[in-house]
């Protein structure tokens, strides 16, 4: 059914088509064909496809589009594609450099999403295209790819399994005097670990594994990745080597990890 409640009939497309098709059957005809043609050009062209469809992921009127394409030529849709999506951004280069997850939030994942379909779209050599039935099923989050704090735990349970990820994670990187009297400190709190004792523990433990000049803005976009919501959700306020590990094992198991967010958690980016 529709958003109006009402349950749909059988054949309610025919229906309310039925005067057209009555009217001129072979000029209906030849209009489904034309829309038909059309859709599969877009489909069959990766640019049209990756533009086209961040356009409609995003909300754009699909019926508006094809009377646009009806009505130029296939050079000026084409060409009008940019500036529909620069539209649909409403960014300058300022803005986009000044975006903030605190006061920016959607528009950072709706720019955060284009970044994803273009990095697709640009793959030389490559049939990959932008899963758009995954980026329709699923509800987005943006997600810190360095986290500063480790906030909102209150239980034991939850520190434990906080220290131990984290603990695995040190145990990963190359040994010193500093790594080594950390994951020391956390053995000897582990059992009996309480707020205050935990609290400072992850402030050391997170400055460990926060690279230099990244701590003072945590909420830039420069500091954003796009995830699914209930992969965001499992992965808490851990420090980018735990956000790592477990994007990878996610990876490796089918879930859908967006390219430019498993390209980051591979350290592609800086």
């Amino acid at each position: 059914g529709g958003g109006s409640g009402k349950r749909r009939t059988r054949f309610q497309s025919f229906d309310a088509l039925r005067e057209k098709v009555t009217t001129d059957r072979e000029g209906f005809w030849r209009e489904v064909l034309g829309l038909h043609a059309t859709l599969r050009e877009w489909y069959d062209d990766r640019e049209l496809y990756h533009k086209v469809g961040y356009l409609v992921a995003e909300g754009s009127d699909l019926a508006a589009l094809l009377a646009a394409a009806k009505a130029q030529t296939r050079s000026g849709f084409r060409g009008s594609l940019d500036a529909r999506i620069r539209a649909r951004l409403s960014l300058t280069r300022a803005q986009v450099e000044d975006l903030r997850y605190d006061v920016g939030y959607e528009r950072c994942a709706r720019l955060l999403r284009l970044m994803n379909v273009e990095t697709v779209r640009r793959l030389r050599h490559s049939t990959e295209r932008y899963p758009f039935r995954a980026h329709k099923g699923s509800a987005w989050s943006l997600e810190h790819i360095h986290a500063q704090h480790a906030e909102g735990m209150t239980k034991k349970a939850q520190w434990q399994a906080w220290l131990t990820s984290h603990r695995a994670a040190l145990a990963g990187l190359p040994g010193d005097l500093t790594r080594d009297a950390l994951i020391g400190d956390i053995d000897a709190a582990y059992d009996g670990v309480d707020g205050e004792t935990f609290a400072a523990l992850a402030r050391r433990v997170v400055e460990r594994f926060t690279p230099p000049g990244e701590a003072d803005d945590a909420h830039a976009i420069t500091n954003l990745a796009l995830l699914s919501s209930d992969v965001n959700s499992a992965l808490g306020n851990s420090a980018f080597e735990v956000k790592r590990r477990r994007i990878l094992a996610l990876d490796r198991a089918g879930e859908y990890i967006p390219i430019c967010t498993r390209r980051v958690f591979l350290k592609y980016f800086t």
